[in-house]
C-alpha cells in the first residue's frame, strides 16, 4: 500500500475516508479476507441480508476492525447490495494504518483471513 496514493478502495472526502467492500453475508464467521479481484475490500459477516442485519454487522465489525465508535460508520450507498461504499468518520492514516496491520498478520500467519471473529 503505498502512502503517496491512495489504493483504488479508499477514497477521502470532506468528511472522512470512504471504503469500497463487498460483503458477502451468511458466513459462519465474520472475516476480513483482503481484496477481491476488482479492487473492493472483502469482508464475511455471519447475519444474512434480511431486514438490514448483515448491514448492522458489517458497522459493528468495521467499527472493532478500526477501533473506532459505530457512529463513525455510515453506508453511504449499497445499503441492499453486496458491493458497498461506507463513510468512515476518522482520519485516512489510521484508517491505512489498520489496514496496514490486516496485510501483515495476513501475510504472517499464511491464512485467508487476516481478522476475524
Amino acid at each position: 500500500m503505498s502512502w503517496n496514493s491512495l489504493p483504488e478502495y479508499l477514497a477521502q472526502n470532506s468528511e472522512g475516508v470512504i471504503i469500497f467492500i463487498y460483503v458477502q453475508p451468511g458466513s459462519k464467521t465474520c472475516q476480513w479476507l483482503g481484496l477481491t479481484g476488482d479492487g473492493y475490500l472483502k469482508l464475511k459477516v455471519k447475519a444474512k441480508a434480511q431486514e438490514s442485519k448483515a448491514n448492522q454487522e458489517l458497522i459493528k465489525f468495521l467499527a472493532l476492525l478500526f477501533q473506532l465508535p459505530k457512529k463513525n460508520l455510515e453506508i453511504i450507498s449499497g445499503e441492499k447490495s453486496r458491493r458497498k461504499r461506507i463513510l468512515v468518520r476518522a482520519s485516512l492514516n489510521l484508517i491505512q494504518e489498520r489496514l496496514k496491520i490486516l496485510e501483515q498478520l495476513k501475510s504472517k500467519s499464511g491464512n485467508k483471513s487476516a481478522f476475524g471473529y
